[in-house]
């Protein structure tokens, strides 16, 4: 167990090798995850984790892509949710990008017609102010 563990604790089993989550940091303020595959609890609680730590370090801008996501999942929705309500209070937004594909509106998600052009120009808009 590393330092990293007792802080934050991360899920104990590893999401499956149909599952894909990532994280791309651009700029103190604004991140990008990308969620591909099937998303179950397991990876849910993966995305959770990588928003939490990127939401520590002062993250206030997010795009989710969920354009490569298979089936919705309850537990993707609710981190998703919670986590617009965080960056909400902070002033800030999060974009959800193939949230219709994924079914993620009919699990939580507030709907907003955007493509993911659209959330870069959004991107772009805020962090050139």
């Amino acid at each position: 167990m590393s330092i990293t563990d007792e802080v934050l604790a991360a899920p104990r089993i590893a999401p499956t090798g149909r599952t894909s989550v990532s994280v791309s940091l651009r700029g103190p303020q604004e991140a990008v995850l990308t969620v591909a595959g099937e998303v179950g609890p397991v990876a849910a609680r993966l995305v959770e984790v990588v928003l939490d730590t990127v939401l520590v370090d002062g993250v206030r801008h997010v795009i989710a892509d969920l354009s490569a996501v298979r089936e919705p999942s309850r537990p993707l929705g609710d981190a998703l949710a919670s986590v617009s309500s965080v960056l909400e209070r902070r002033g800030g937004w999060l974009l959800v990008e193939g949230g219709a594909e994924s079914g993620w509106f009919d699990v939580g998600g507030v709907e907003s017609p955007t493509s993911l052009l659209d959330a870069f120009r959004a991107y772009r808009s805020a962090v050139e102010r």
